[in-house]
């Protein structure tokens, strides 16, 4: 037994290895080692008070298992005891291989969940950055479906929404371009009619009135033809002022109001046409002339500020109704109920913005604010104020409008 022992490498082990035999003797697998008093177990387990099965259990020291063997002599128990400090011995690497390997799965589980967060969140992002740009007024932006097969199929609706959108607003611009187009032919008996006073004072006022709507129905046609704006389109807003108050003028001085006009010398660029411009100028200038009474004053002012320019016009009137709120389509006055929605919607398509609120003089205060832009060119400005202009056939035929709409007393409305 001792030589088999040895020969398994029992002898160079560490561990103490006996062989235990019925009649008391036991024989270490270790040469030349006593095998000592026959433990209590080894005793019960050949005395038959145990059962002739492979036992391991704590002792003192460490542990010890116990394997039985039947001989024609009787149980023969080989007995190996593993002392606490080989148990324990080298525990510490197998804990930090253990660590290690646990940490290496965790750093691979977070790289493959990476990678599938991106493969999801990407796309979605990609999604989003796209349906901004199309809020944004960018209606060429589409986007590309990628991503897992829901994303992939949101993707492809945002596109398909985007087309469909393009369509109606196409559809729209030309029943719009059509239906201006069809002004023409009264405008065309109009002016007939005004062939018939011509060389008057009145004749000549109405054909004026009527060049100068035959240009706002041509103005609707091409904008609509072409609706996108140029990123770079601006315009001087102290000019077109300078042009609209000169236009108006005329009106006032005729009405026998009083006329105040402060512009700076200095030049404000602003991001929009020079039409779209003279068009919410107009809108505002036709409210003061028509819902205050003939002979109230008008005061109209520029002022430049570090990164917006406000164009304000105060009058004597009435002022606005307590509770006043623009609605589109809803007027006091009986009118349309678009000249002052009009003039807010162009404002806030810049990120500029309309104000309402009670003039020093008692009547309404009209404050349109955009934002600067950085001049294309500066030019030259030659005083304070405005003089009596023939602006009259650059504009709409607003004056005309007023002048036979011009109600006294009645209140302001959109």
């Amino acid at each position: 037994i001792q030589n088999t022992l040895r020969n398994l490498g029992y002898a160079e082990s560490p561990n103490d290895i006996v062989v235990w035999y019925p009649d008391g003797r036991g024989v270490s697998a270790r040469p030349n080692t006593p095998a000592g008093v026959m433990p209590a177990n080894v005793r019960r387990m050949i005395d038959g008070d145990i059962d002739l099965k492979p036992l391991a259990d704590s002792v003192d020291g460490g542990r010890e298992l116990l394997w039985p063997q039947t001989t024609a002599s009787g149980p023969v128990v080989v007995r190996v005891f593993v002392p606490d400090s080989e148990l324990a011995k080298n525990v510490w690497k197998k804990w930090a291989w253990l660590v290690a390997v646990a940490l290496a799965l965790i750093l691979a589980g977070v790289a493959v969940a990476d990678r599938l967060a991106t493969a999801i969140v990407k796309p979605v992002r990609e999604l989003a950055a796209v349906t901004r740009r199309l809020s944004a007024g960018e209606s060429e932006a589409r986007t590309t479906p990628a991503g897992p097969p829901e994303i992939a199929d949101v993707g492809g609706a945002v596109n398909h929404l985007a087309d469909r959108i393009d369509g109606l607003l196409a559809a729209e611009r030309e029943t719009l371009a059509d239906l201006s187009h069809r002004l023409r032919t009264p405008l065309a008996a109009l002016r007939l009619d005004a062939d018939g006073l011509a060389g008057t004072e009145i004749g000549d006022r109405i054909m004026t009135d009527i060049e100068a709507m035959e240009a706002a129905v041509s103005n609707v046609i091409r904008e609509v033809r072409a609706p996108k704006r140029a990123a770079d389109v601006s315009c001087d807003l102290v000019d077109v002022a300078r042009l609209r108050c000169d236009f108006w003028q005329v009106l006032a001085e005729d009405d026998g109001r009083t006329w105040e006009v402060d512009l700076p010398t200095g030049a404000a660029w602003v991001p929009l046409k020079k039409d779209d411009l003279a068009i919410a100028i107009d809108q505002v200038m036709t409210n003061a002339f028509t819902y205050t009474p003939e002979g109230s004053g008008i005061k109209v002012f520029v002022a430049i500020g570090s990164n917006e320019v406000t164009l304000t016009v105060d009058d004597a009137g009435t002022g606005f109704p307590e509770g006043f709120e623009i609605k589109r389509g809803e007027s006091r006055g009986g009118s349309t109920g678009l000249g002052l929605d009009i003039v807010q919607r162009t404002a806030r398509a810049i990120g500029g913005r309309l104000t309402l609120a009670r003039s020093p003089q008692g009547g309404a205060r009209v404050q349109l604010s955009f934002p600067l832009r950085v001049a294309p060119s500066t030019p030259k400005r030659t005083g304070r104020g405005s003089g009596r202009g023939s602006g009259g056939g650059n504009g709409s035929n607003g004056a005309g409008t007023a002048n036979g709409a011009a109600m006294a007393g009645a209140p302001h409305t959109n």
